[in-house]
């Protein structure tokens, strides 16, 4: 995936770390991967409707990557345009892949405007992707409380 696209970090809550470190065994990757893919999904559908549309591949490519780090064990997600999505020129003949040029969409050029579509998708459901978070990390601890007892 590209480097550039929508991030959105949740830290700081030492007791749920402390938490998640007391469970042990990947917990927290499989708690907060569903979580953050849910939250997710709602900047990426907010962001698919704004998207502008030439071909559609921009706006099919839109999606989510959520990625566990070894050392850490920390998850992270990532919301952008993904790889897989390319398509061939009809008049140019040419290989195009969103991922190329989502950034330029999104930021602008000197010779386009800015979109940010995927920016203002965040900023306008910024609370509706926290309560979901949330809700979807409380259940993932209550399923998981619930196999340990």
């Amino acid at each position: 995936m590209a480097k550039d696209g929508v991030v959105f970090t949740v830290s700081g809550d030492e007791q749920l770390l402390r938490q998640f470190a007391a469970m042990g065994g990947g917990v927290q990757r499989k708690i907060a991967r569903p979580a953050i893919v849910k939250a997710s999904k709602i900047v990426v559908k907010d962001a698919r409707s704004h998207v502008p549309v030439r071909t559609g591949a921009l706006k099919r490519s839109l999606g989510t990557k959520v990625r566990t780090h070894r050392g850490s064990g920390t998850v992270s997600g990532w919301t952008g345009a993904r790889t897989g999505f390319g398509y061939e020129d009809d008049e140019t003949g040419r290989f195009n892949d969103p991922v190329r040029y989502a950034h330029l969409v999104e930021n602008g050029t000197r010779h386009s405007a800015a979109d940010g579509s995927l920016r203002a998708a965040l900023d306008t459901n910024v609370n509706q992707v926290l309560a979901t978070f949330r809700k979807a990390t409380d259940e993932g601890i209550r399923k998981q409380l619930a196999k340990t007892r």
